[in-house]
């Protein structure tokens, strides 16, 4: 029998986390094993955290270290899981979702990450209505998404998974590819890890409720700096896939047309940044793109 551990980060979420742990105590498949790490909180999150826990919820407490490490170690602490679903301290998940998730992995043995379909949240916890902005925004990404049926060229538009607590994963795909040091989009380069490998499958019921409020952090600090993280993710990450880049042709077959699709099409990412800092690196260390992959991306980058 499959056994699944659930990760919450937990900071600065005293007035969420409570309506976060009724959502996993409530879901039709109970995971065996909660997992809450308090990563500095300067409220009464840690404290809150603990009068709430039920049997087989461990409560867990450091010095702020971030988001992607508090990740990361939560997928440490959940050894012998086979799988692991994390959800951010301010966010709530639908009844059915674990159970949805899980019975995708299983059926579908190649799969590592899936995600779902969502909805915004305003900081009340009531959902927006579908003529709100943002909501509008959401399911028309999500129209596309679906229409289309190709997670990765869908996340050369926008990271339309929004978020780490749209996380269902294989804990050794976790363990292989863990949480990138970054801000902002840690999640979106984890859903590019998967879905460049064609692992990441979406379901598109809608079963994570995700909190729009003025503590998110993208909000907080402004556009400017989350384009600036999404560009350098991007030079970083394709530099990660060198060598699986020179083995696979297909691989170097699905990042040309993602790149080509990035290049003009996503909301937070500035091209003619990337195709500079992009044409610097390879003065510098030509050696590093001596495969067939600088050749295609001439080719697309001419056509596009």
């Amino acid at each position: 029998m499959s056994t699944l551990a659930v990760v919450i980060p937990l900071y600065n979420h005293a007035a969420y986390l409570r309506s976060t742990l009724a959502s996993v105590y409530a879901q039709t498949l109970a995971p065996q094993r909660v997992i809450v790490i308090d990563d500095g909180s300067q409220d009464d999150s840690f404290a809150l955290a603990q009068s709430l826990a039920r049997p087989g919820t461990e409560v867990l407490r450091q010095e702020n270290r971030g988001a992607h490490h508090t990740l990361n170690r939560g997928v440490e602490w959940a050894a012998g899981a086979d799988f692991v679903a994390i959800l951010n301290s301010d966010d709530v998940w639908e009844p059915e979702r674990l159970a949805r998730c899980v019975a995708v992995l299983e059926k579908n043995r190649e799969a590592q990450v899936v995600v779902t379909g969502l909805h915004l949240i305003g900081g009340d916890g009531t959902t927006l209505p579908a003529t709100h902005p943002k909501e509008r925004r959401n399911r028309a990404v999500w129209e596309r998404v679906l229409a289309e049926d190709n997670a990765l060229l869908s996340l050369a538009v926008s990271n339309f998974a929004k978020t780490t607590s749209n996380v269902v994963a294989r804990r050794e795909f976790l363990v292989a590819h863990p949480l990138a040091d970054l801000r902002y989009v840690h999640d979106y380069r984890f859903f590019l890890e998967a879905a460049c490998r064609g692992v990441l499958l979406v379901v598109p019921e809608d079963l994570l409720g995700y909190r729009t409020h003025e503590g998110n952090t993208i909000k907080a600090d402004g556009r400017r700096p989350v384009v600036s993280e999404v560009v350098q993710m991007h030079l970083d990450w394709i530099g990660s896939l060198e060598r699986e880049l020179m083995e696979s042709e297909s691989l170097r077959g699905r990042l040309r047309l993602y790149v080509q699709r990035l290049l003009g099409n996503h909301t937070d990412f500035r091209g003619e940044i990337f195709l500079q800092v992009l044409a610097g690196a390879v003065a510098q260390q030509p050696d590093l793109f001596r495969v067939n992959m600088l050749g295609e991306m001439a080719e697309f980058t001419n056509k596009s």
